[in-house]
């Protein structure tokens, strides 16, 4: 008999926010990663699941759906919501460490462009798009196991 394998999940937080990563699913942004304070719910939470060695999905744990690029959008700004998992890879993602034991870490899309909170914005309900990297704390975030 087989042992299911242990999935483990995440919280993604902001360095320059302190805020953690949302599914929103009320409001303007229902559908969109977004930033708000932890409370511990079930759409802050994440698992990262290795496709490749470097790529990996980000599921929800609310909603067991997968982080997407919009449209498959390689632009600057564009959005980050959640589908069902496909073989597309606007679903795959790059979670590189900024220095060996830094503790932060910066999430690439699959165009190479960074989670970035928009506008460096520290408020809740802020949206996540893909932007540039340029380093700044607003695209560094810490991995919490929950």
């Amino acid at each position: 008999m087989s042992q299911a394998k242990q999935i483990n999940y995440y919280e993604i937080e902001s360095k320059s926010a302190g805020r953690v990563l949302d599914m929103c699913k009320e409001g303007d942004n229902r559908g969109k990663l977004i930033i708000y304070d932890s409370w511990n719910a079930p759409n802050q939470k994440f698992a990262i699941v290795h496709v490749t060695p470097l790529e990996v999905l980000l599921i929800n744990r609310q909603t067991n759906l997968c982080l997407t690029v919009a449209n498959n959008s390689d632009k600057n700004g564009a959005v980050i919501i959640e589908e069902p998992p496909t073989k597309k890879y606007s679903q795959l993602f790059r979670i590189q460490e900024i220095s060996p034991k830094s503790g932060e870490f910066v999430i690439f899309t699959f165009s190479g462009k960074a989670f970035d909170i928009c506008e460096n914005s520290s408020k809740n309900n802020t949206r996540i798009i893909q932007w540039d990297f340029h380093g700044r704390d607003n695209q560094k975030w810490r991995l919490k196991k929950v």
